[in-house]
């Protein structure tokens, strides 16, 4: 409600005060900020991820080079 007491109008009004169509609620767009939000969370989860992957497989690579090499000397 609004401060005055009456309820908010559920028509859009044009200049004329004719009545265009109904109101669009907030929930879709709320639903739809939301899955934007999730999609992006789980993109950028994917992509640290994979990079931690990427990452361990050098540091596991330079670690086996290492170890052959102390292992000839």
């Amino acid at each position: 409600m609004r401060r005055n007491g009456r309820m908010p109008e559920t028509f859009e009004m044009d200049s004329n005060g004719d009545k265009l169509r109904p109101k669009r609620g907030i929930a879709p767009a709320v639903a739809v900020g939301f899955s934007i939000a999730a999609f992006i969370i789980a993109a950028v989860t994917g992509v640290l991820t994979a990079w931690n992957y990427i990452c361990d497989w050098i540091r596991a690579s330079q670690r086996t080079e290492e170890l052959e090499k102390s292992k000839k000397i």
